[in-house]
């Protein structure tokens, strides 16, 4: 095999890689938006406490580690769109703020029991309390026009759900795009 064919062969999948690569963030990431990342690493610990509490909550078994990790990124997705459109909107978020959304929670309270599972929840709690104190701002139609960036291992992020949706899965592209 001549030198020349060996690079072909070698380089035109390590460009297609390449070309892939700018479109979603690295591996080591689970979701992005305007610089902002998370890692997979800080995703396994925020998924290994709500786990945790689901078990004690008596819901052992009836989630999958793949169910409860989208959760997660989603429950993150939300608070990186909350704190953007925060700065946006030059609003801070107070105390009072937050204990409505948490009321708003209902019985998913439990969660907040565990400190890891706490961090990922409070992704929803900030979008939940910026949306009851950003008076005269449409907060659902901005944060629908802001996209976070997941990694394709969970699918795609829904603008219209807040949510990651999708297959979840690096050989199908997902179809709720």
């Amino acid at each position: 095999m001549s030198r020349r064919s060996l690079l072909v062969r070698i380089g035109v999948p390590v460009a297609a890689l390449a070309m892939f690569a700018g479109c979603s963030p690295s591996p080591a990431t689970a979701i992005e938006l305007d610089g902002a990342r998370v890692s997979e690493s800080t995703i396994t610990r925020y998924a290994d406490g709500c786990s945790k509490m689901l078990d004690a909550g008596g819901g052992a078994g009836q989630y999958t580690p793949g169910d409860i990790r989208r959760v997660v990124v989603s429950y993150v997705g939300e608070g990186m769109i909350a704190d953007q459109l925060a700065r946006e909107y030059g609003v801070t978020l107070s105390d009072s703020d937050m204990d409505q959304a948490k009321q708003a929670l209902g019985n998913a309270r439990g969660l907040l029991a565990d400190n890891d599972c706490a961090q990922a929840v409070d992704g929803q709690l900030r979008l939940t309390a910026l949306v009851l104190s950003a008076k005269g701002k449409n907060v659902q139609k901005d944060a629908a026009s802001l996209a976070p960036v997941v990694n394709p291992r969970y699918g795609a992020w829904s603008p219209t759900d807040f949510a990651v949706a999708g297959t979840g899965s690096l050989s199908k592209l997902s179809t709720d795009r």
